[in-house]
């Protein structure tokens, strides 16, 4: 089920630490790791109570001949192991077991999260080139705009031809198209982190890419998430 986060609007650019907490907390794979790792630690916990001695105590009263001086009274307490003595090799065994089961789980979970961890710094630097490369396009088309100004000034006065105007316009004309294909990669590169992210398309969304991907620290352990 894909929950849209309408009310979730964030006042900062979501970067790489905000997208992949949103990643963990609404992601099925994350979701899938924790609901393991949780259950193993679940099963370890119980394997190592089963291992604690379990104790009956029992308690007897009686009446009994005292010799000469006639009956007397007599009582005692009894503390007996319900745990057999040959079950703590089996129950090592479960232990053991259920220690290397929930290692797994966090392994795995680990695996998950970096997964992720790799995946929205990609589409973060992604988003961050597309953004460049708008730019970039927008700068390049401003200094054909302005030479075509240019142009047409000398073509009024007289010392360039029309068709160095016209060969300018289709400058201007290309570099629109180019502005225009850097613009629709931007927003390819904006909706693939929203649905990835499961954010509300309505909403208008800013993103920060990643300053040093290769040697991120979200890769490790996530501890605080």
């Amino acid at each position: 089920m894909i929950l849209l986060l309408a009310s979730f609007a964030l006042a900062a650019p979501i970067d790489l630490d905000a997208a992949l907490k949103l990643a963990i907390r609404d992601g099925v794979d994350a979701q899938e790791a924790a609901i393991a790792r949780r259950a193993a630690e679940s099963t370890l916990a119980r394997r190592r109570l089963a291992g604690l001695p379990s104790f009956s105590a029992s308690a007897s009263a009686g009446a009994e001949l005292a010799g000469d001086t006639g009956i007397g009274t007599s009582a005692g307490v009894g503390l007996a192991s319900t745990t057999p003595l040959y079950a703590g090799g089996a129950i090592s065994a479960d232990r053991d077991a259920a220690v290397a089961s929930l290692e797994a789980a966090e392994a795995e979970e680990r695996r998950v999260i970096q997964d992720l961890t790799l995946a929205l710094a990609g589409e973060l630097l992604a988003l961050a080139a597309a953004q460049d490369g708008v730019a970039a396009a927008g700068a390049a088309l401003d200094a054909e705009l302005a030479l075509e100004r240019r142009i047409s000034a000398l073509v009024a006065a007289g010392t360039r031809t029309r068709a160095d105007l016209l060969q300018q316009t289709a400058a201007v004309a290309k570099a629109k198209s180019t502005l225009v294909a850097a613009q629709r990669d931007r927003a390819h590169a904006e909706l693939q982190l929203i649905g990835d992210l499961r954010l509300d398309p309505r909403e208008s969304w800013e993103f920060s890419a990643p300053a040093h991907p290769a040697a991120h620290a979200y890769c490790r352990w996530p501890t605080a998430l």
